[in-house]
């Protein structure tokens, strides 16, 4: 996920001005690069929007969005009609092979992402990935702005039309933000908080915002003991122990708290900040929890999970 930005940014926050302005001049040079990289790069069609080539690019590798389109993907044709929705070691193992395959076709083609992106191989346009990213090209633009630096153009017209564009991800049908196929735009409609990461760009609508936080509230979508799971609770993908596919992430909460902070939802960004300290303070710093048992799963002593409940605790929302 592109959130050297943000990261940038916060550490800079920490920093008197002399050092903030050190920082700053240091690693604007090398986000400048970054950026530019990914548009050159993942974006052929100069539509604003970046493509993941691997769903390990995105923020859930294995959400119900990203295995329903491998499932259907000409390079998994082994796997048609073996999906199994419940938690099943087998599913798992599945789920594993399916990404190898994913990943040896990027090494057959060297890796080259011109290639890749003409090959018709696995290539998607995440929604969590693409809301992340312009979040992260506004405090690009913030950390330029402090030091007198001037983006070049053409980053500057990517990352107009990367907002612009944003807005073609949602499906009226569904009222949520999708991720696309890339080769053939095919909205890809298998539900998961990944949709709800929309907020954390800050570019949507209020009526669009009002919809995503409203489904947020939705008890028979996201009302899990542990929240929030990673795909809704009514979905036949839903296991609350699996990591990207209905287990609690502290990293996604993080990111909801601050999108919803921003696009003025302080009640329930305090809500969700409450229940994601207590459930760390409960269970200890796993990189993410059982939303049915709030038992922890995954890496135990997890640095990410514990700089999270550090920033959560030392910025209380007032």
């Amino acid at each position: 996920m592109p959130l050297l930005a943000e990261a940038i940014v916060r550490v800079g926050k920490a920093l008197d001005s002399s050092q903030r302005l050190k920082l700053y001049h240091q690693f604007y040079p090398v986000l400048v690069s970054f950026h530019q990289w990914l548009y050159r790069e993942r974006d052929p069609k100069q539509q604003g929007l970046v493509v993941q080539v691997h769903p390990a690019e995105t923020a859930l590798e294995s959400s119900p969005a990203m295995m329903a389109e491998l499932d259907n993907h000409p390079l998994n044709w082994w796997r048609k009609g073996m999906h199994q929705p419940s938690s099943s070691s087998t599913n798992n193992k599945l789920n594993s092979l399916v990404l190898s395959s994913v990943q040896q076709n990027l090494r057959r083609n060297g890796y080259n992402n011109q290639k890749i992106l003409t090959s018709k191989a696995f290539a998607i346009q995440d929604v969590a990935f693409n809301a992340v990213l312009i979040r992260n090209n506004q405090l690009l633009k913030q950390i330029a702005s402090t030091i007198n630096q001037s983006l070049p153009a053409s980053l500057l017209k990517a990352i107009k039309a990367s907002q612009t564009s944003f807005d073609s991800l949602w499906d009226p049908q569904s009222n949520q933000y999708c991720a696309r196929e890339f080769h053939s735009n095919r909205i890809l409609t298998e539900p998961s908080i990944g949709g709800l990461l929309a907020l954390y760009s800050s570019v949507l609508s209020k009526e669009r915002s009002t919809i995503l936080v409203d489904q947020l509230k939705q008890s028979d979508l996201f009302g899990a003991n542990f929240p929030l799971s990673t795909v809704p609770i009514n979905s036949s993908w839903y296991q609350a122990a699996n990591i990207n596919q209905g287990a609690a992430s502290p990293v996604i909460n993080w990111l909801l708290i601050d999108g919803l902070l921003r696009n003025g939802y302080q009640q329930e960004a305090t809500v969700l900040r409450h229940n994601s300290l207590s459930m760390i303070s409960s269970f200890g710093c796993y990189e993410a929890f059982n939303s049915d048992s709030g038992n922890g799963l995954g890496a135990a002593n997890c640095a990410s999970t514990a700089a999270i409940a550090i920033d959560l605790m030392l910025n209380p929302i007032a």
